[in-house]
């Protein structure tokens, strides 16, 4: 696991601790990582990583749904307007053929 963390912990990871850029102002506390703390860190930047293929391919199913949708709402709102327009459309084409 501790090969997926960045170059600059790897090197601060000295079996199995990892030293604190901060020192701490004095008591008994520890300036260790436990090695458990820093395998989920690993294993959730693996997760997160590892979703990333799967989140895009979402992205891109829910754009070309939108996509469709809005070319059916433009075909119906067409031929609505197409089928208010036929009265006067046949109207001018009989106004023609008889020759009035």
């Amino acid at each position: 696991m501790h090969d997926l963390l960045p170059e600059s912990l790897q090197a601060r990871l000295v079996a199995g601790n990892a030293q604190s850029p901060r020192k701490s102002s004095g008591g008994d506390m520890s300036d260790s990582v436990n090695p458990q703390i820093v395998d989920s860190v690993a294993t959730s930047a693996t997760s997160v990583i590892a979703a990333g293929p799967n989140v895009a391919l979402g992205m891109f199913y829910q754009a070309a749904g939108q996509a469709f949708s809005l070319t059916m709402q433009n075909a119906s709102s067409n031929q609505q307007n197409l089928n208010a327009l036929n009265p006067s459309i046949v109207a001018n084409a009989l106004k023609v053929l008889s020759g009035a």
